[in-house]
């Protein structure tokens, strides 16, 4: 398999691995997956994961709203909170 490598502003980050993809955010600076499904047309078509760079927190929010809502936050080595409509 060949390996791709993206670079942006000098951060290398999204590469193409032998078990998949690493995305990495620069230093400081969170990484993030967007995902559109049926060619985002509708704010609820968006969803995106959150690395957060300083909270170690894995975060999946969604855009049903018209705006970057929680709907489920992961915590390093912790708990895992459930949010709905953006409360937990």
């Amino acid at each position: 398999m060949a390996q791709s490598i993206y670079i942006m502003m000098a951060v290398k980050t999204l590469e193409t691995i032998s078990g998949g993809a690493k995305l990495q955010g620069g230093e400081g600076i969170a990484a993030h997956l967007y995902m559109f499904a049926d060619e985002g047309d509708d704010n609820a078509d968006k969803w995106v994961f959150r690395a957060d760079a300083s909270s170690s927190q894995l975060k999946l929010r969604n855009y049903a709203s018209g705006s970057w809502e929680e709907s489920i936050i992961a915590n390093g080595n912790g708990s895992v909170e459930l949010y709905y409509d953006n409360s937990k």
